[in-house]
């Protein structure tokens, strides 16, 4: 079963056992090369992230981190993604990563984001994802810089992904590297210039949005 273009639905974004957020989406189009969603400016998630991570110490991210792995260590609360921020996330199936394009309020095209994460799985209200923390931030001109280095580092040193999982992101890693390097799709597509369709409402999350394949968010 596929959605369709203005399908509302849900990314369920995975840490350890439990929901750390759930952002709901507009589908752009589900294909057999990709799946794309458009995470709408000011769009209301539930999230148990860190909240202001910046502003503790590295050790003190990391610890929260791990302890993150239980599903209650804290609780969702609601937050507004940014008003200025449209993205798009593209990622193809079966595959251990995303890629998401930032643009400006007015639509002036920001950055690519590679994000590095499980393949995604298709569950009540939507898809399922395990973020794998490392990322890589391309620029319109296609250079690149790696993002959260130091944290896949140490929760690596931690034990928190095992070592074939380690093997696994990193090359994933490497081969996006060469994508990026290389100008091969998606960057070649032209999704720089997609726009949504003016007619597409800002999404809610659906009142049973915590039920997760019948059982609750915090423990799937």
């Amino acid at each position: 079963m596929r959605w369709k273009p203005g399908d509302q639905i849900v990314v369920y974004e995975m840490w350890g056992r439990g929901v750390a957020c759930a952002r709901p989406v507009t589908v752009v189009e589900d294909v057999a090369t990709y799946l794309a969603l458009y995470s709408h400016p000011g769009v209301k998630i539930a999230t148990r992230g860190i909240p202001n991570r910046r502003s503790l110490s590295f050790s003190e991210r990391i610890e929260m981190m791990i302890r993150g792995v239980d599903p209650t260590a804290s609780v969702f609360r609601e937050v507004f993604t940014p008003s200025h921020s449209h993205v798009l996330m593209l990622t193809p199936p079966d595959s251990g990563h995303a890629v998401w394009l930032f643009w400006s309020q007015d639509w002036e095209f920001k950055r690519w984001y590679v994000n590095l994460q499980s393949p995604l799985r298709r569950v009540r209200h939507g898809v399922q994802l395990h973020d794998h923390v490392l990322d890589i931030i391309a620029r319109p001109d296609m250079s690149w810089t790696w993002k959260d280095t130091d944290e896949f580092e140490a929760l690596i040193a931690r034990g928190f992904f095992s070592a074939e999982q380690e093997s696994s992101i990193r090359d994933e890693a490497a081969q996006m590297v060469h994508t990026i390097e290389s100008v091969g799709r998606p960057f070649c597509d032209g999704w720089a210039d997609w726009r949504p369709e003016a007619s597409w409402a800002t999404p809610l999350l659906p009142d049973d949005w915590s039920e997760v394949d019948g059982t609750e968010a915090g423990t799937s």
